[in-house]
C-alpha cells in the first residue's frame, strides 16, 4: 500500500509540474505577442513618418514644376513692379510695354514657393485616407511647410526647388484596440 501512495503522490507531482510548464509557456506567448504588437506599431509609425516626408517632398516638386512650366521670367518685363513703360496715347507699344496678359504669367519667386508649399500640403492630405497597417489606426496631422528656392542658371526661369521643411512639429497618433496600443509621436520641425 505504501508503494501505491508513493506512486499517486509522484504522479500528482508530475501532472502539477507539466501544468505549471504549460502556464509558463502560455505566459511567454502572451509576452511575445505584446512584443510583436509593439514592434508592428513602431514599424507602422515609422512608415507613416517616412511616407509623410516623401509625400511632401514629391508634392512640392510637382507644385513647383507645374508653376515653372506655365510661368516665364521674360514676361515680367511687362509688369508694373518691374518698371514697364506704359505706351503713350497714339504711340506704338515698345518692347517693355505694360501688358496684363503677359504679366499674369510672370515667374515670381513667391508664387513658385507658394505653389511648392501647396503641392506639399495636397500630397500630405492624400495620406489622410491611407491605411498603413490593418490592425492600427494612424492619424497624421497636417504639416505647416516652408519651401526654399535656389538659383539655377541653367533652368528655364533661373530657379530650382532647394528644400521643403516643416515649420512646426507634425503630430502622429497610433491606436489599436485589438492589441491595446495607444501612442503618439511627431515629425520634428525642420
Amino acid at each position: 500500500m505504501r508503494g501505491y501512495f508513493s506512486f499517486i503522490v509522484a504522479f500528482a507531482c508530475c501532472i502539477l509540474l507539466v501544468s505549471l510548464l504549460g502556464l509558463q509557456a502560455a505566459a511567454c506567448r502572451r509576452d511575445d505577442s505584446l512584443a510583436i504588437a509593439t514592434e508592428r506599431a513602431y514599424s507602422a509609425m515609422m512608415d507613416a513618418k517616412a511616407a509623410m516626408l516623401e509625400s511632401c517632398r514629391q508634392g512640392a516638386l510637382l507644385g513647383f514644376g507645374a508653376y515653372d512650366a506655365v510661368h516665364d521670367a521674360a514676361s515680367c518685363a511687362h509688369c508694373d513692379d518691374h518698371f514697364c513703360i506704359p505706351p503713350a496715347p497714339g504711340e506704338p507699344p515698345l518692347a517693355s510695354t505694360c501688358d496684363a496678359a503677359l504679366c499674369s504669367i510672370c515667374f515670381r519667386e513667391s508664387g513658385a514657393r507658394d505653389a511648392a508649399e501647396s503641392g506639399a500640403l495636397s500630397s500630405a492630405l492624400s495620406l489622410q485616407a491611407h491605411r498603413f497597417d490593418p490592425d492600427f489606426q494612424i492619424a497624421l496631422g497636417l504639416p505647416s511647410v516652408s519651401a526654399r528656392l535656389a538659383a539655377e542658371p541653367l533652368s528655364k526661369n533661373g530657379f530650382r526647388l532647394a528644400s521643403v521643411s516643416f515649420t512646426q512639429d507634425v503630430p502622429i497618433s497610433i491606436v489599436s484596440e485589438s492589441y491595446g496600443v495607444d501612442g503618439a509621436g511627431a515629425i520634428p520641425a525642420g
